[in-house]
């Protein structure tokens, strides 16, 4: 379906049709702000189309732990598809990895930080999607980041002029 957007000279056509969102990586979606935000308020955003102005009608189509994909459909035609968060590789969730990582980087019990989201009605990940997490991705870039800076320290110390003298008293 196609609409026209009259401008001050000239008419646009464009396409009506929802593009479905591409996936996207962002690396810097930590550094990003979040909101806490109803389903009510948020499905009150999507009751009226933004092409015609009537009443539309809308559903959630997928929740994935903090993940949710709306769909909204109007008599008009008008259809499009929302998201939340940007997914990464394998259909995952961004948000629902950086809240594995900021559970295990900050030292907080998983479980019970996990059980007070679910208390307050947040929708989070589970506690086996978090310990898959810790062992597919958080763990292993903690190794990593650890042998990178071990090879760093390594590497300084054997380009130190003189050398680097170890001593002591076999105690």
């Amino acid at each position: 379906m196609f609409g026209y957007v009259i401008d001050s000279a000239t008419a646009v056509q464009v396409n009506l049709k929802p593009k479905m969102p591409s996936p996207t990586c962002d690396p810097h979606q930590n550094g990003i702000d979040k909101f806490i935000v109803c389903q009510e308020e948020l499905m009150a955003l999507f009751a009226i189309c933004p092409a015609c102005c009537e009443k539309s009608d809308s559903r959630i189509v997928q929740q994935e732990g903090t993940f949710v994909k709306i769909e909204q459909v109007c008599a008009c035609g008008y259809q499009r598809f929302w998201q939340n968060q940007p997914i990464l590789h394998r259909n995952m969730p961004t948000c629902n990895l950086l809240l594995s990582g900021a559970i295990h980087f900050s030292g907080c019990l998983a479980t019970q930080t996990l059980r007070m989201m679910t208390l307050f009605g947040l929708q989070c990940i589970s506690a086996s999607t978090f310990f898959r997490h810790q062992r597919r991705y958080t763990i292993p870039v903690i190794i990593q980041a650890w042998q990178n800076e071990q090879a760093k320290n390594f590497s300084d110390l054997k380009a130190m002029d003189g050398g680097l003298v170890v001593a002591g008293d076999c105690r």
